[in-house]
C-alpha cells in the first residue's frame, strides 16, 4: 500500500524533519497541536493542521491519513498506541505493538536476549516495592549500583547510587520520574562501572547501536558510516546472527 498522507504525533523539530522527509517523497502531512504549541512552526508547516491531541487515531481516519509517524519518544514508545491504530486501520511508522511489548521493557528485552544467546551485563529483575528488600538487593549486588527505569529511554530515570543513605531517596525520584515519563514506576539495578585508574568516580561508557528491519525486506544494521566510507549505509547481518535477531523482531 502507497502511503499518501501521514498524521505525524509529535511536535516541534521532531515534525519539521518528517515533513521535510515526507515532502520528499510526495506525502502530504497533517499535524495535531495543544494550545500551547499554537505559534510553533511545526502547526505551520504541515499540510494540514487539527487543534487536538485527543483520540489521534480516530482524526488521522477523519482526515484521510493513511499512516501515522510518532517521531520518536512520546507516543513512539507505546504499544497501546500501536493497538488503536491497527485498530482503526492506519499504519503505524514503526515497530509493531509486540516488538514495543517486548523490546521496551528492559528488564523483558535482557531476559529475551539471554534467551537467544547474546551476553549481557549482570542485572535484577524488576525491583519489589518493599525498601528495605530494595536495600538488600543493593547491598547484595555491592556498592556503587546504577538504577535504571525498566521502560522508556534517554536517561530517564537512571541514578548511580554509592552510598547506602541516598538510597530511598534515588529510588523515590527515579519511580517518580518514571511514572511521569512511561506512566511506568518499576526499575531494576545493574551493576556500576568501575572508576577509571585516573578519576575518582565509575567513568562507564554505553555504545548503542540501531537495527533495521523493513517491511518483506532483509534486515539491515548501521555497521557501515559514511565516515567509514564503505559502499552501503548498512551491512547485512550473518546468517546466524540475522537468525537470531529475526526473533527479537518477528
Amino acid at each position: 500500500m502507497r502511503i499518501s498522507k501521514i498524521l505525524c504525533a509529535n511536535r516541534s523539530e521532531i515534525e519539521i524533519r518528517v515533513f521535510r522527509a515526507a515532502n520528499e517523497l510526495g506525502i502530504k502531512t497533517l499535524t495535531i497541536w495543544a494550545e500551547e504549541d499554537k505559534l510553533s512552526p511545526h502547526r505551520f508547516k504541515a499540510d494540514e493542521s487539527y487543534h487536538s491531541i485527543e483520540e489521534i487515531s480516530h482524526v488521522a481516519k477523519l482526515s484521510g491519513a493513511d499512516a501515522i509517524h510518532p517521531g520518536y519518544g512520546l507516543l513512539s514508545e507505546s504499544p497501546e498506541f500501536v493497538d488503536a491504530c491497527d485498530a482503526a486501520g492506519i499504519i503505524f511508522i514503526g515497530p509493531r505493538a509486540d516488538t514495543l511489548r517486548q523490546l521496551g521493557n528492559k528488564v523483558a528485552v535482557r531476559n529475551l536476549a539471554i534467551s537467544v544467546g547474546v551476553p549481557v551485563v549482570s542485572a535484577t529483575e524488576p525491583l519489589p516495592d518493599d525498601m528495605a528488600e530494595v536495600a538488600r538487593i543493593a547491598e547484595e549486588i555491592v556498592y556503587p549500583v546504577m538504577l535504571k527505569a525498566s521502560w522508556g529511554g534517554g536517561g530517564r530515570g537512571m541514578r548511580a547510587i554509592r552510598d547506602p543513605k541516598d538510597l530511598a531517596k534515588e529510588v523515590t525520584e527515579s519511580q517518580t520520574r518514571g511514572d511521569g515519563c512511561f506512566r511506568q514506576r518499576r526499575g531494576f539495578y545493574r551493576k556500576a562501572g568501575r572508576a577509571c585508574p585516573s578519576r575518582r568516580k565509575p567513568n562507564p561508557r554505553r555504545y548503542a547501536w540501531q537495527c533495521r528491519a523493513p517491511l518483506r525486506t532483509r534486515m539491515l544494521h548501521p555497521a557501515a558510516q559514511p565516515e567509514s566510507r564503505r559502499a552501503h549505509a548498512g551491512a547485512l547481518l550473518d546468517v546466524g546472527a540475522k537468525e537470531r535477531a529475526s526473533r527479537l523482531f518477528a
